[in-house]
């Protein structure tokens, strides 16, 4: 494969000496050009060069992401399997009581009967009362929790929900806001707060930065990593967070979002200022130029990683 070679040369100079000597803007590193006058032909060398191990790692990346993918696909069944064996029978018992109470003509006693073997799940009704030992909250530590919310989910579901996630912390929590109507209010009002030191949330109607703030002080405190995933903030009046309610955030990720280049700048500079504050990732953005990205990149530092 063409590029390889200057991949691996490339590779070789950032082991040896490190990003700085391998990117250096003169490329005195690199063979030349015999035709052009220093520094010309050095820099014209060292952008062949980063040409093609940019083609080469684009290659591998696509090659990567379905060898990930389909390891994925493989991996889900039986994830879910483990999961399910895992979670105690006091939290299994509050998943059956909810789901019973939100179907009809016994549809979810009858698909639990399938497969877990109980066979007298029709008997269950709405006055049913847990005999088992209810465990403490965040009792039950996991490594992902993901939750979608869509169409349409009446209130008292989703507080019935929020029950049984008291009793979980996960290092992953992964949560999906499509409903119709404003998800944001759900997110804001109906306090769906799974204890996590990683939030991953996406919206299906635009919703604010400030929306962070929405989480009670323990989970601020705990907060390490959030992510926003295809969501909206152009349309909805933006307050920035206030950071210092958040002592051990490092990473914020918005990937495929529409963001104003104003909110993003103001949010760049105030998040950066905090030195213990690793890195801001934005990530295949939308209505947004990349010229303004690499601008701001370059004022405030690597800490700002874009992924265009």
């Amino acid at each position: 494969m063409e590029g390889v070679d200057h991949l691996v040369k490339l590779l070789q100079i950032v082991k040896k000496g490190g990003l700085e000597v391998a990117f250096a803007d003169d490329g005195r590193h690199l063979s030349t050009f015999q035709p052009y006058q220093e520094p010309l032909r050095s820099m014209r060398h060292a952008l062949q060069d980063s040409k093609l191990c940019m083609a080469v790692l684009d290659t591998i990346k696509t090659r990567l992401a379905r060898r990930i993918r389909n390891l994925q696909k493989r991996c889900a069944p039986l994830v879910l399997e483990d999961g399910i064996k895992r979670i105690p029978d006091e939290i299994l018992a509050q998943i059956f009581e909810t789901g019973h109470r939100m179907t009809s003509y016994s549809d979810f006693s009858l698909a639990v009967s399938h497969v877990s073997g109980f066979q007298d799940c029709d008997a269950v009704d709405n006055d049913w009362e847990l005999t088992l030992e209810t465990p403490k909250p965040k009792s039950f530590r996991m490594d992902s929790l993901k939750i979608t919310l869509s169409e349409i989910v009446a209130s008292e579901v989703v507080l019935s929900l929020y029950k049984i996630l008291t009793y979980l912390t996960a290092s992953l929590v992964d949560i999906s806001l499509l409903m119709h109507g404003n998800s944001y209010d759900i997110w804001r009002d109906a306090g769906i707060f799974p204890y996590g030191y990683s939030i991953r949330l996406e919206f299906g109607s635009p919703c604010s930065l400030s929306v962070i703030d929405s989480l009670p002080p323990e989970n601020r405190k705990a907060l390490q990593s959030f992510q926003f995933e295809q969501s909206s903030f152009d349309h909805v009046p933006n307050e920035l967070p206030t950071w210092s309610h958040f002592p051990s955030l490092r990473h914020i990720q918005f990937r495929h979002c529409v963001i104003p280049e104003e909110i993003v700048e103001d949010m760049v500079r105030s998040i950066l200022a905090h030195e213990d504050f690793e890195s801001i990732e934005i990530i295949s953005p939308q209505k947004i130029s990349e010229k303004f990205l690499f601008d701001l990149q370059d004022e405030v530092g690597e800490r700002l990683v874009l992924c265009l």
